[in-house]
Order: structure tokens, then C-alpha cells, then sequence
């Protein structure tokens, strides 16, 4: 597993947190919705200012993992 900074960091103060994952088999069949804008919607962020991707493979099953967080 790895953990990757997206953007949009900002110096503000988050007060709230979401997340929005996927997974996906050998690359070829996805589901979920693993966008930014998905965890930014589950957490009711309206400005974001910062997200993470953490991607967990294990033998050609992948899950993808976003956090968004911000106010």
C-alpha cells in the first residue's frame, strides 16, 4: 500500500473529513466512485483544502482510497 499527497493544500483549518473508495481486478472490471469530488460530498465539504490517495494492491486486487478534508 502506498499513501500519495493529491493537492489543492491550502493553510486553512479542515473541520471536516470524507472519504470515497474502489477497487478494481487486474485493472479490467472497476467499482465505486473514488473521486475527489465523491469524498468531498460524504464528508459535506464545500471548499476543499487538501486530499490524500491511498492505494492498497494485493496481487492484481486493487483499492483505491480518497480523503478530502476542508470546510
Amino acid at each position: 500500500g502506498a499513501t500519495t499527497p493529491g493537492g489543492g493544500y491550502t493553510a486553512t483549518a479542515a473541520n471536516k473529513m470524507g472519504t470515497a473508495s474502489c477497487k478494481s481486478v487486474f485493472f479490467i472490471v472497476g467499482v465505486g466512485d473514488c473521486s475527489v469530488r465523491t469524498a468531498m460530498k460524504n464528508g459535506g465539504i464545500r471548499s476543499l483544502a487538501g486530499y490524500d490517495v491511498h492505494r492498497e494492491n494485493i496481487i492484481g486486487f486493487q483499492t483505491i482510497t480518497v480523503k478530502a478534508w476542508g470546510n
